[in-house]
């Protein structure tokens, strides 16, 4: 059986050319972001709110070949 590989999330800006900064899991975010826990990583993604006026987070979906 296989494991399942972890969710990544992109971390990119939030403008017309959509730059991407870091991608990796919630904690590795949650850690480049300097939020104290993921809680506060997962509401911010949860309401598609802007991160600090400039950033913007996603979820990255991989499709296995």
């Amino acid at each position: 059986m296989r494991r399942k590989s972890p969710q990544l999330y992109l971390i990119c800006a939030d403008d017309h050319l959509e730059t991407a900064f870091f991608c990796g899991t919630s904690a590795e975010c949650a850690r480049v972001l300097h939020l104290n826990n993921t809680g506060v990583f997962y509401s911010m993604l949860s309401k598609k709110q802007r991160v600090w006026g400039f950033f913007r987070i996603e979820k990255v979906r991989i499709t296995e070949p």
